[in-house]
């Protein structure tokens, strides 16, 4: 009965350690995108390019495709590729230029708090509000709950009455609508918009759940798998636990010799279990948070 209890915890404790692995692979997967996948935003480093038509200063920009040393304005569907916002010459602390300039030269900063362009085409914008790419590209506007990514956040307010410097009549889908645009302080970074409305399927309180605890918007697959994985936890856990437990007692009530090495064995499944528990929840923390 010792030794089969003995094959019990070593089932168990190779079923633990494998999950410990499982959920620190994933856990690293999702605290490290950058290793698969480049970024698109600049950091505190003001870079210099060669600008595009139509790009002003204080705009929004990213760069032309297949020409990444030109800049162009920012489309609103494009947002993932925004390179940053035009600043002027002295707000640069360190510049990098170009491999080759051929145009006029302007610089792109990717972080921080400059002056940026917006418009009131999502209402009036206040200090504190998340901002998204408006219709006009180049230009912001305050975030709305269906974008999702923000480019930062005003530091401003902008009610499309006072400090106006030009209006625009906005095309398409949007034709006859005409905003203003002028020039607020903003702390740009990008980064998903914690106002998004989720449309996952899941009841409110799971979602409500995932983001108090990540403190963001978290998107419908990380809630799926962060579930997934707090289920097999537990249920490792579970069968540790119990497992552990239950043999403890049969063995001893057979072989009451034995006592001292079941006990320690039950001692050790318990643990596994505890460590399997801890890894599993720290592991879910980090699928939503990061």
């Amino acid at each position: 009965m010792h030794m089969r209890f003995a094959k019990l915890r070593d089932r168990h404790y190779a079923v633990g350690s494998l999950i410990i692995l499982l959920v620190l692979c994933s856990a690293f997967d999702m605290a490290h995108p950058a290793a698969a996948a480049g970024s698109n935003t600049q950091g505190t480093v003001v870079q210099s390019y060669n600008a595009g038509s139509g790009v002003l200063p204080a705009m929004l920009v990213r760069a032309q495709p297949k020409n990444p040393n030109t800049v162009i304005p920012l489309a609103a569907n494009d947002v993932g590729y925004m390179l940053g916002v035009v600043v002027p010459t002295n707000n640069a602390p360190i510049v990098l230029t170009p491999q080759s300039a051929t145009a006029q030269q302007i610089l792109v900063a990717g972080s921080g708090r400059y002056n940026l362009l917006v418009s009131n085409q999502n209402g009036v914008v206040t200090s504190g509000d998340y901002l998204g790419v408006s219709a006009i590209p180049g230009i912001a506007m305050r975030a709305g709950s269906s974008q999702a990514q923000v480019i930062g956040r005003a530091a401003g307010n902008f009610d499309g009455r006072s400090n106006v410097i030009g209006t625009e009549s906005l095309r398409g889908s949007l034709s006859g609508i005409t905003v203003s645009i002028g020039y607020i302080p903003a702390d740009i970074q990008f980064g998903p918009n914690p106002l998004l409305h989720h449309n996952n399927n899941l009841p409110g309180f799971l979602t409500k759940a995932a983001d108090s605890i990540a403190n963001k918007s978290v998107s419908k697959i990380r809630i799926y798998f962060s579930i997934a994985v707090l289920l097999v936890t537990l249920y490792i856990a579970g069968s540790l636990f119990y497992g552990g437990a239950h043999s403890s007692i049969v063995s001893i009530g057979r072989n009451p010799l034995a006592k001292k090495a079941i006990s320690r064995g039950l001692v050790q499944m318990i643990l596994i279990g505890l460590i399997t528990l801890v890894v599993g929840v720290v592991g879910v923390y980090l699928i939503l948070d990061l």
